[in-house]
């Protein structure tokens, strides 16, 4: 083929390329170096036409300049700098990526060597700003009709969709991996969002405060944010704004202006500020739980693809924050059912020892009345036969306050313990409980006092609030170290309406604040002594039995300064009994 006619070929191809074709048939090139198509030499022309007819990018770096020739495909990756840049120097178009592929382009000038890169990062700037991107490419030497290397060629994939997609893969599974281990209320934020750092500049996890409407910070990542819980977002109001939006709506919510701390995170992976966030609700089954605000990249445009995969991020720590709650609650339970078996083992240990101790005195006692009676020589005296009969009462009064403590405790737990209201007068009832108990603190040589009185007049079970008062006593006996034993009755008016106030107060050894709350429960006793019997049943079955009146019962005490037990009830109307 003659010259003419190779090159009305090549312009008849650029005719027949479309919009590519038309731009370099309408370029100036009378102005560059290069001049017009029919002056560049063969060589030129073959590559141009070679790249023209590419389904994919590729561009022809030419001369010492490396001027730059490109199809439609790499029209894409130039961006805003095409078609001004089209047969322009490669430098004076990419300053910002020349610094990385100057020293590859001029290794394959000059060593006609072909340079392979695959996945790399190069930034460009091809949307209004420095954009991340990533591409496959190769150099390799164009010669010139004269044989000498004229330029080069370099056929270009770009693959910055397959790394994002994999590296969002990544950060998902990784995110799983981190919060699937934990069993702790810890959430290490940072760490689990580590390998998607680039796409997710900065996370906020917000969830509902307890009984509250407001959110308060959980975690955090990429920040450095110094406050917690509810007055972490005291210098964030657009956050707080955003957060609150999509918690009411249940929709993600965009923030394009950031406040200061996100938008100048100190750990952001790029140099440029951060710029825009959205903030997606946390959704569970039974209902919105918070809110996570995630950092979109200066670097990427927020598209479909980025907004689905923030969307999955944000369902995945729903996912796995649901699953952390349940297992801490089944680690929980498992503690509980473990301290039950142990307060049952406890108990059983306790029982047995406690009922065996009035059974073996109560069988002595029958044992010598039979021995004695079987004798029939008159020697059984009647101050003896008293003695054993009183000794035998005893064994069974204890015994029956054993076997009524844990049929109560049985009621309780099972919702049981019913309350026979009647009116009565509380002073009166201590009067009578204070003269029933005188003996027993005799013989403890403790004196029982009954102090000032105050007539209160209420509805309540006339046979547990003694059973309270007789608790109180008993335990003050106890425990008093025979100190004097003060019942006290009183009225008082609060917010609530009237109110009675019963009052048992010792002056012995007291009771640490440690021990103050512990008392109360099941098996507990203030003082762990083998000396002081019983099941530790007493005062939790008091304070059953009163608040199911609707009061309360405190203890004020501290060691060396006695113990004073409060037992408040409502005197104005009647409670409501189970």
């Amino acid at each position: 083929m003659s010259a003419d006619a190779e090159l009305q070929s090549f312009l008849d191809l650029l005719a027949a390329s479309g919009e590519m074709g038309a731009l370099y048939l309408a370029h100036p090139w009378e102005d560059s170096p290069l001049g017009p198509p029919a002056r560049w030499s063969r060589s030129l022309r073959n590559a141009v036409a070679m790249i023209l007819r590419m389904p994919t990018p590729a561009i022809v770096f030419w001369g010492p300049e490396q001027r730059q020739l490109y199809n439609a495909g790499y029209a894409l990756i130039m961006g805003p700098r095409h078609p001004r840049f089209l047969g322009s120097p490669y430098r004076e178009c990419w300053p910002d990526t020349a610094p990385m592929l100057d020293p590859w382009m001029q290794d394959v000038f000059l060593r006609d060597r072909v340079f392979s890169v695959d996945h790399a990062h190069i930034p460009l700037t091809r949307h209004g700003f420095t954009e991340e991107a990533y591409f496959t490419f190769t150099f390799s030497a164009l010669r010139d009709d004269d044989g000498r290397i004229g330029g080069l060629w370099q056929p270009v994939v770009e693959v910055t969709g397959g790394v994002l997609s994999q590296r969002r893969t990544d950060t998902l599974r990784e995110l799983a991996l981190h919060l699937g281990q934990l069993d702790t209320a810890s959430l290490d934020l940072e760490r689990a969002l580590a390998p998607g750092a680039r796409d997710v500049p900065f996370c906020v996890l917000l969830e509902q405060a307890p009984g509250e409407r407001g959110l308060q910070l959980r975690a955090q990542a990429g920040l450095e944010l110094s406050a917690q819980g509810l007055q972490a977002l005291d210098g964030l109001p657009r956050l707080r704004a955003a957060a609150l939006r999509a918690l009411e709506t249940r929709a993600s919510v965009a923030l394009e202006v950031l406040d200061a701390p996100l938008a100048h995170a100190p750990r952001r992976p790029w140099p440029e500020p951060n710029a825009q966030a959205l903030a997606l609700p946390l959704q569970e089954e039974d209902g919105t739980r918070g809110v996570v605000v995630l950092g979109v990249s200066p670097r990427l445009r927020l598209d479909q693809k980025y907004r689905e995969f923030l969307e999955a991020l944000a369902r995945e720590l729903s996912v796995q924050l649901a699953a952390q709650r349940q297992r801490r609650a089944q680690a929980l339970l498992l503690q509980q059912l473990r301290e039950a078996v142990r307060s049952r083992d406890e108990f059983l240990s306790i029982a047995s020892h406690e009922l065996n101790t009035p059974l073996t005195s109560l069988r002595l006692q029958t044992q010598l009345a039979h021995r004695a009676l079987a004798q029939e020589d008159g020697s059984l005296d009647g101050a003896r036969a008293v003695r054993w009969v009183e000794q035998a009462e005893r064994s069974t009064t204890r015994l029956a306050r054993l076997v009524g403590d844990m049929l109560d405790i049985s009621r309780i737990a099972t919702g049981k313990l019913a309350l026979q209201l009647e009116s009565f007068d509380l002073a009166e009832l201590a009067h009578e409980c204070v003269e029933r108990l005188a003996p027993q603190a005799q013989a403890q040589e403790t004196r029982l006092v009954l102090g000032p009185c105050t007539p209160v007049h209420g509805a309540w079970d006339r046979f547990r609030i003694e059973q309270v008062l007789a608790n109180l006593v008993t335990n003050a006996l106890r425990y008093g170290e025979r100190s004097p034993v003060t019942v006290t009755v009183g009225a008082a008016r609060g917010p609530g309406g009237p109110s009675a106030l019963l009052s048992v107060r010792d002056e012995g050894p007291g009771i640490a604040p440690a021990d103050q709350e512990r008392i109360f429960q099941r098996f507990e006793r203030a003082v762990a002594d083998r000396n002081n019997t019983g099941l530790g049943l007493g005062l939790y079955i008091c304070r059953e039995i009163v608040e199911r009146h609707g009061g309360s019962i405190e203890v004020q005490s501290a060691p060396g300064a006695g113990t004073t037990f409060v037992v408040r009830l409502p005197a104005a109307s009647p409670p409501r009994g189970d």
